[in-house]
C-alpha cells in the first residue's frame, strides 16, 4: 500500500486513472468535475446519483485493483491450502516467465518488494502466487505487485504452513493465476465463496534454488529515538552477526555492514512518488476493535494517510503525541475503529503495539531477531521513560537502563566520537557542552561536563549530565499551530469576502523589531492581536471540536474535520519552508503555476473541504482553494517571535550570570532548531562560531536523525572496547514551585524552584480531620500551571511508630517535624521520590497521643492530563 504524510498533491493530469477508494471520498461536485476533464457524459438523469458517476469513472478511467491473499487466518490457512491442490490444473510454464534464481523465503519473516525478487512476464497475471513443492501441493500463498513498472514477488510469513522445514530446495515452484482465478481464491480464502467444482489454470516456474529458513537472534542493540511527532530507530550491522546467506540478502538490499543502518519506512512524495524515508510519524490509530483481545491498529504513515482520507472526520479514534502518556499510561482509553465498533484499552497496551510494529519493521529489514533495545529519553523524565519501557517491552526484551543515554547527550556523542576519532582532545582536560534540543513536543536545555583519557587499553569517557532548564509546551507542534492559526485568519477573510489582512497587520510592530518588542512587552504581549484575531474566527471556521462532543454527530466531525485538515495543511507549508528546498512560495489555485516557476510550491488539492459558517449560521462545505499566496517571509514574521522567546527564556539567565564563556561549545539538536531563525535569535547572545549543529545537511530530519546516530556509535563503541563510559546523571534542579494555603489563607511554598530536586521539602499544618487539599504548581514567574486535588479519608490514616516513620524517611522528613505534630494535628509533607520527576505528599497526624500516617502519593510534574495538547479540540 501507498501511504503519505503529504496530504495536499497536485491535480491528476487529464486521461488520470482513479481508484473507487479516492473516488468515493470525493464529493458530488468534484466527481462532476472529473467527468467534465475527462470528458465523460453524465446524463442529466444521473447528474447526482454519486453511485452511478463513480461507476461510470471506473468504468472508463478505472485502476487495475488486485484483491492480495495477505491477511492470515489461522483458522483457516492450513484447512484451504489442503484444499487448493485438488482445484488446480498445473501447467508448466517455464519459458513465460523469468524470475531470480535463488529466493530466501523466512518462516518468521516477511518478502518485501526491498528483497529484489523480480518477475519479468508479458502476460498480465493475478495478484495471488501459490507457493508449490514437488508433488504440486500448496506450501503457501504469496503476491505480485507492481512498483515502478516492475512485478515484485512478496509475502507474510505466515501465509506460508507452519510445518515447513528449514533446507534448500532444488524443486519448489512458483504457480501464477489468471486475474479470475487469483480473485476466485481470494473470494474462497476469506468465506466470500466457494470454489466451482472445476479445475483452474495454474501457469508454473520452477524456482531454482528455494532457501527456507529462520531469522537468528543476535546480540546487536536495536537504538529507538521515540519521538512526539516522529521517530527513528536503527542499528550498526556487524556483519560476524549473520549467516552468509543472510549477509548476502543484505547486501542485495542495499545495506552496508560496518557502519550504521537506519529503517526506513514507505510513503510517497507530493509527486505522488513512492520514496523511503527514515522517520515514522509517532501516531497510531484503530483498525477494528469488533475484538476486544485482538484489535488491529494503523501505524504511521498508514494511519496518517487514512485519516486524510476520509477528509479528518472517520469514526476511527487515532493517537498522536502518545509520548506523553508516560505519567499516565496506566489509563484506559475509550477506542472506536472505522465501523463504530468500541473497545476499552490500556494506554500501555497501545504504546505496546506501536513499539512492536517498528521493532518488526527493523527485524523484517535486517532479517533478524533483537533483543536489546536501548531507547533514549528526554533527560528530566528518564527515569520514568525507562520505568515504562521495561515494564511495556520487559517481557520479549532487554531494554538498556544503567547506561541508556537521554536525547540530548546522544546527539551530543557525535561531538564527542569525532574528538576521539581525530583524537581532537586533551587528556583528562574538562569540556563543557550546552545542548538545546527543540523536538516536536518540547525543548530541553542539558548542561554536561565530560573528560577523555586513553589508559592504554580504552578511552575512559566521564560523562556529568544535569537537566539545566526546559519548556513542556514549546516544539514544533507549536510553529504548526501558529501556522493554523495563520491560516485560519486569512481563510475566514477570504471566504467571507473580506479584505485577508497582510501579516503585519496582525502585531503592533516590524518584523526586524520583533526581538526588541519582546525585551520590553513580553511575547505574549507580540501574540495578542493575532490571538484575538483567531478566537473571532471561531464563529466562521470553527476547530474546536470538543466543544460540539455533545451536539449532533455531524456538527462534531465537521468540526474536528476542520482542525486536522488545517493543522496538516501547516504542518506541511512548515516542511516545506524550513526542509532546506528553494521553496518560497504557496499558492492555493486549481490552475498550477508556469514550470519556471520553480520556487512555488502547489496547494492543489481535490479533497479541499472546510466547513464554513456563512449564513444563517449554518456550516457549508467549501471544495474552492482560495486564490491566496504565502510566502516564506511571512511565515519567519509569524514564529520569529515564538523562537526568539524560547531561546531568551533558556540562555539570557546564563547570559546575565556571564556563565556562557564557561562552556567550550553549543549544540542545537532536534527537528525544530533545524529552523535558521534559532542560530539567528542565539547570536544575540553569543558569537556563531560558539553553535554547533548536526553537521553539514540541515533538515529537519537530518537533525532528529543525530539522536540516533549517536546512540548508535555509542552502543557499538561499548561493544568493540572502544570506550569504556562513565555516566553521571546530577540531581536536576527543578523549575518549578509547589504552594498551598493555610486554614487562614496564608499561602506556604511546599517546594522551592531553582533547588535540586533531592533538597526540595515542605509541609503544611492542617485540622486532622481536614479531607481535601489543594497543591498549586507554578512556574518560575509565579504562573500557575496545575493544581493537583488531594483527598484524604479519615479512615486512611493508620497507626504508625517512631521507628517506622524514621526507618522509611529519614532521609526525607526531618524528625523534629514530626515530633512537634500537636494533637488533633495533621501535617501535609512533601518531599522528592527517587530518580522520579515529581514529588510526593504524605499525611502524618496525631490523635490521642498516637502517631498515625496515611497513604503516600506520588505526583508527577508534568503529566498529559494538564499539560495539554493541541488535540485535544481546544484549539
Amino acid at each position: 500500500m501507498k501511504y503519505t504524510y503529504q496530504l495536499h498533491k497536485g491535480e491528476k493530469p487529464t486521461h488520470a486513472l482513479y481508484s473507487r477508494e479516492e473516488l468515493e471520498r470525493l464529493t458530488t461536485l468534484q466527481l462532476r468535475d472529473i467527468c467534465k476533464t475527462e470528458k465523460i457524459v453524465i446524463g442529466v438523469a444521473y447528474k447526482l446519483d454519486r453511485k452511478y458517476i463513480i461507476d461510470t469513472i471506473l468504468k472508463y478511467r478505472g485502476q487495475q485493483q488486485f484483491e492480495y491473499i495477505d491477511f492470515y487466518s489461522e483458522d483457516w490457512n492450513k484447512e484451504v491450502l489442503n484444499k487448493l491442490k485438488k482445484h488446480l490444473n498445473c501447467i508448466s510454464s517455464e519459458k513465460q516467465f523469468s524470475i531470480t534464481a535463488r529466493i530466501a523465503a523466512y518462516l518468521d519473516n516477511d518478502i518485501t518488494a526491498d528483497d529484489q525478487y523480480i518477475v519479468v512476464t508479458d502476460k498480465k497475471y493475478g495478484g495471488n502466487v501459490l507457493l508449490l513443492d514437488e508433488q504440486k501441493n500448496v506450501c503457501g500463498i504469496w503476491n505480485m505487485i507492481q512498483q515502478n513498472g516492475q512485478n515484485f514477488l512478496i509475502n507474510n510469513y505466515r501465509m506460508m504452513k507452519s510445518d515447513l522445514q528449514e533446507a534448500i530446495y532444488k524443486n519448489y515452484s512458483l504457480g501464477f493465476l489468471d486475474e479470475a482465478t487469483s480473485r476466485a481464491f481470494y473470494c474462497y480464502y476469506y468465506g466470500l465463496a466457494k470454489l466451482q467444482p472445476i479445475q483452474y489454470n495454474c501457469y508454473t516456474k520452477t524456482i531454482a534454488e528455494l532457501l527456507i529458513s529462520r531469522t537468528k537472534e543476535i546480540s546487536t542493540t536495536l537504538v529507538i529515538d521515540f519521538g512526539t511527532s516522529n521517530t527513528a530507530l536503527g542499528a550498526y550491522m556487524d556483519e560476524r552477526q549473520y549467516p552468509e546467506h543472510t549477509q548476502k540478502e543484505l547486501i542485495k538490499r542495499g545495506i552496508q555492514f560496518d557502519s550504521i543502518d537506519k529503517i526506513k519506512f514507505e510513503t510517497v512524495n507530493e509527486n505522488d512518488e513512492k520514496i523511503f524515508v527514515e522517520t515514522f510519524p509517532t501516531v497510531i490509530a484503530v483498525k477494528d476493535c469488533s475484538n476486544e483481545q485482538n484489535i488491529a491498529y494503523r501505524y504511521g504513515y498508514d494511519a496518517v494517510y487514512t485519516t486524510a482520507r476520509d477528509s479528518f472526520s472517520g469514526k476511527a479514534s487515532v493517537f498522536y503525541e502518545i509520548k506523553k502518556w508516560v505519567n499516565n499510561y496506566e489509563k484506559i482509553e475509550e477506542v472506536y475503529d472505522e465501523k463504530g465498533n468500541i473497545a476499552f484499552v490500556l494506554r500501555k497496551e497501545i504504546l505496546k503495539q506501536y513499539f512492536y510494529y517498528i521493532i518488526q519493521s527493523a527485524e523484517q529489514r535486517h532479517k533478524c531477531k533483537y533483543k536489546k533495545l536501548h531507547i533514549t529519553s528526554p533527560i528530566r523524565q528518564k527515569q520514568q521513560f525507562l520505568d515504562m519501557y521495561t515494564e511495556i517491552l520487559g517481557e520479549d526484551y532487554t531494554v538498556s537502563t544503567i547506561t541508556a543515554l537521554d536525547e540530548g547527550i546522544a546527539v551530543l556523542y557525535n561531538s564527542i566520537s569525532n574528538q576521539i576519532k581525530n583524537k581532537n582532545f586533551e587528556e583528562k582536560e574538562q569540556y563543557k557542552a550546552l545542548v538545546i534540543d527543540c523536538g516536536g513536543g518540547t525543548t530541553d536545555l542539558t548542561s554536561c561536563i565530560y573528560d577523555i583519557e586513553d589508559n592504554k587499553i580504552t578511552y575512559q569517557l566521564d560523562l556529568k549530565t544535569v537537566y539545566a532548564n526546559g519548556d513542556i509546551h514549546f516544539g514544533g507542534n507549536n510553529i504548526t499551530y501558529r501556522i493554523m492559526q495563520y491560516l485560519k485568519i486569512l481563510f475566514s477573510a477570504y471566504y467571507q469576502k473580506q479584505k485577508v489582512p497582510f501579516i503585519g497587520e496582525l502585531f503592533h510592530t516590524s518584523s526586524t523589531e520583533i526581538y526588541k518588542y519582546i525585551d520590553e512587552f513580553g511575547k505574549n504581549a507580540l501574540y495578542e492581536q493575532l490571538e484575538k484575531q483567531y478566537d473571532n474566527c471561531e464563529n466562521v471556521i470553527p476547530t474546536q471540536f470538543l466543544k460540539y462532543k455533545q451536539k449532533d454527530t455531524e456538527s462534531y466531525n465537521k468540526v474536528k474535520s476542520n482542525f486536522y485538515f488545517l493543522w496538516n495543511l501547516a504542518e506541511n507549508i512548515k516542511l516545506d519552508f524550513y526542509k532546506n528546498t528553494n521553496i518560497t512560495r504557496t499558492i492555493f489555485h486549481k490552475q498550477g503555476i508556469k514550470k519556471n516557476e520553480n520556487d512555488t510550491k502547489i496547494i492543489a488539492e481535490q479533497t479541499w473541504k472546510l466547513n464554513v459558517i456563512l449564513k444563517n449560521n449554518t456550516m457549508q462545505l467549501i471544495t474552492d482553494l482560495p486564490e491566496i499566496v504565502i510566502n516564506k517571509q511571512e511565515i519567519d514574521f509569524l514564529i520569529k517571535g515564538d523562537i526568539y522567546g524560547i531561546v531568551k527564556k533558556f540562555i539570557e539567565p546564563l547570559y546575565e550570570q556571564d556563565l556562557l564563556q564557561d562552556y567550550s561549545f553549543i549544540k542545537l539538536t532536534g527537528q525544530t532548531s533545524s529552523i535558521d531563525l534559532f542560530r539567528e535569535a542565539m547570536k544575540e547572545y553569543m558569537p556563531g562560531k560558539m553553535i554547533q549543529t548536526s553537521g553539514g545537511k540541515k533538515t529537519a530530519q537530518h537533525y532528529k536523525l543525530s539522536c540516533v546516530e549517536g546512540a548508535i556509535q555509542y552502543e557499538n563503541a561499548k561493544k568493540i572496547g572502544l570506550i569504556a563510559p562513565i555516566l553521571t546523571d546530577e540531581v536536576p534542579i527543578t523549575p518549578y514551585q509547589l504552594t498551598t494555603f493555610t486554614y487562614n489563607d496564608t499561602e506556604v511554598i511546599m517546594m522551592s524552584s531553582f533547588e535540586k530536586i533531592t533538597k526540595t521539602y515542605g509541609f503544611v499544618s492542617k485540622n486532622i480531620d481536614t479531607e481535601k487539599i489543594d497543591l498549586i504548581l507554578k512556574n518560575q514567574d509565579g504562573v500557575v500551571l496545575h493544581t493537583y486535588q488531594l483527598t484524604i479519608l479519615p479512615e486512611e490514616l493508620q497507626q504508625t511508630t517512631y521507628e517506622q516513620t524514621s526507618e522509611e524517611y529519614a532521609d526525607k522528613i526531618l524528625q523534629d517535624d514530626i515530633d512537634n505534630i500537636v494533637d488533633d494535628e495533621m501535617k501535609l509533607f512533601t518531599f522528592s521520590y527517587g530518580d522520579k520527576w515529581g514529588f510526593c505528599a504524605l499525611p502524618i497526624a496525631r490523635k490521642d497521643g498516637q502517631l498515625l500516617m496515611g497513604e503516600k502519593r506520588y505526583f508527577p510534574f508534568e503529566s498529559d492530563e494538564w499539560e495539554g495538547s493541541f488535540f485535544d479540540g481546544t484549539k
